[in-house]
């Protein structure tokens, strides 16, 4: 059977040009390979081994291709990966409370080393006006802050809104408060729009 037999057009067109590329060179190729497996159709990560096969007089007759999931092995080391982004980032920001001269100061270098260290897209520090319960922005950096937090309207007011999201209750609960699916989390419906 050929690599079009058993999967999808877009798949065996990639193996089929890694199964050439072998042939060509005459040497053993590894590649990942992302392919929709399994009843339910889940995306599962696969490492492909190409080798080739050699006749007596040395010449490339075949290729034996053997395919490997990882799937588990990578998502393991993209969560050491973000572990290390964030532990990087903790130890920046545990010198910029060291060195900063003012809270504005401190504010900035703690949103910049989320981003630059941390792997965040934007942070963003905002401090409540005690007689409106208004979040404002007080620093931020990344992608898109300035468009994203000018319209944005935050509160620590259960009653607006803008209250009623992550930041809302991480002020009113004195605690962090996780979102880990901005997307879909009823949560953030208020600022999905300006999110996207």
């Amino acid at each position: 059977s050929t690599d079009a037999d058993l999967f999808d057009t877009v798949t065996a067109a990639a193996l089929t040009e890694q199964h050439r590329c072998v042939v060509a060179s005459a040497k053993p190729l590894v590649r990942e390979q992302a392919l929709q497996h399994g009843a339910r159709g889940e995306r599962v990560l696969f490492e492909v081994v190409s080798t080739p096969m050699l006749g007596g007089d040395g010449t490339v007759q075949g290729v034996l291709g053997v395919a490997r999931d990882i799937t588990e092995r990578k998502a393991a080391q993209e969560k050491i990966r973000r572990l290390s982004q964030i532990y990087a980032a903790l130890s920046q920001c545990n010198q910029a409370i060291v060195h900063s001269a003012t809270e504005s100061e401190l504010f900035n270098q703690i949103c910049l080393d989320a981003v630059r260290f941390g792997g965040m897209k934007m942070a963003w520090i905002g401090l409540v006006d005690p007689a409106t319960q208004a979040v404002h922005v007080a620093a931020s950096f990344g992608d898109g802050a300035q468009t994203y937090l000018h319209d944005m309207r935050v509160s620590a007011d259960p009653a607006q809104p803008g209250g009623r999201g992550p930041t809302g209750s991480a002020i009113r609960l004195g605690q962090a408060v996780w979102c880990q699916d901005f997307a879909h989390d009823p949560a953030t419906a208020a600022w999905r729009k300006l999110g996207a």
